[in-house]
């Protein structure tokens, strides 16, 4: 079984994704073709070279879409997804909710010239909810724009296919973060020794119990960022799926996505099944707020100063008021600075 990538812990995000996806067909000439084709189709790749993929370009009251390419004969966004939670931007959106008429990039591709091919392009997870765009084809087409869905199940396919991907290491270390992310699911040795174990059931109900302690704790945010709407913090889901590194939610202030205020969940790098704490990225009212509300020792995990909390804390006879306790002065440090 593959060891995990040393992208895994870095490339976590949809800019990220888009950022190393533009770089790797940029300095892998068997791969941009693979990628190109997959997302183009064979009679549009060929017409498409590397300076006419603008990543990020931003386009005046229409947005900025992760790609944008351009040539004599196309003109094609493409638009980024690698989390199922994550649904589109409000210029991503291709039609009015009210009037139905074209949006955004929609609109955008639908006023270029008639002698050009037109495409939106959406790469996104194979869970990701596509049937919402499905009453949009119609309406697409008829306006000369080519709606088209690419799983990264596919890409990871076609970085398999390269002649060059074992010799690659920045490709090879891609379709690694791809094959934990997206790829199927399989089980190392190890893990297929514990699964027949004695002691998995005994284990599976701990990690159960640790899931619904994170999400009784997200419940019991949510319950107080009601009362402090002021505030304008909202609660975000990360990693979207559990990871063998961590999950659980952090909280960020609404319309700054990189701020993140407060990590709660589990890191079990940290040795703990629960702990919240604040990364050094974070505001530093953020920080202020944490040493303030929690003044006992911490410790690193992740690049997060997370509180260590004390081991007879988990003898409790209720735990998520036991945590709750320890959580509550922290929240109510950071949500009067926010």
């Amino acid at each position: 079984m593959d060891q995990d990538s040393v992208l895994h812990k870095i490339v976590t995000q949809e800019p990220a994704y888009s950022r190393l996806l533009f770089n790797l067909i940029k300095c892998c000439p068997t791969f941009q073709r693979e990628f190109l084709d997959l997302i183009l189709g064979p009679q549009y790749a060929t017409m498409v070279n590397i300076e006419q993929i603008r990543p990020e370009n931003d386009i005046p009251e229409y947005g900025r879409p992760d790609w944008d390419i351009r040539s004599d004969k196309l003109r094609a966004f493409v638009e980024i997804k690698v989390d199922r939670r994550r649904w589109l931007t409000e210029h991503q959106t291709l039609t009015e909710p009210e009037t139905n008429a074209l949006n955004g990039y929609a609109k955008y591709l639908s006023e270029q010239p008639k002698d050009k091919h037109k495409m939106l392009v959406f790469l996104v997870p194979g869970d990701w909810p596509t049937d919402r765009l499905k009453d949009k084809f119609p309406q697409l087409e008829q306006s000369g724009i080519e709606l088209k869905i690419v799983r990264w199940e596919n890409v990871l396919s076609r970085i398999v296919k390269c002649e060059d991907a074992h010799h690659d290491v920045l490709l090879e270390e891609f379709r690694k973060l791809l094959q934990e992310r997206f790829g199927p699911m399989k089980f190392d040795d190890a893990e297929r020794t514990f699964l027949l174990s004695k002691d998995f059931t005994t284990i599976y109900s701990a990690c159960f119990k640790t899931n619904e302690l994170v999400e009784q704790l997200k419940e019991k945010v949510k319950e107080k960022l009601k009362d402090r709407l002021q505030a304008k913090i909202e609660i975000v889901i990360e990693p979207d799926k559990p990871t063998v590194d961590f999950f659980g939610f952090y909280l960020r202030q609404k319309q700054q996505q990189k701020n993140r205020l407060l990590w709660v969940g589990v890191c079990p790098e940290y040795g703990s099944p629960i702990s919240f704490g604040v990364g050094g990225d974070d505001q530093c009212f953020s920080s202020e707020a944490f040493t303030a509300g929690w003044q006992g020792p911490t410790k690193q995990c992740n690049g997060y100063k997370l509180a260590e909390l004390p081991e007879t804390l988990f003898q409790s006879d209720d735990l998520v008021k036991a945590v709750w306790e320890k959580l509550a002065p922290v929240m109510d440090r950071i949500i009067a600075a926010a």
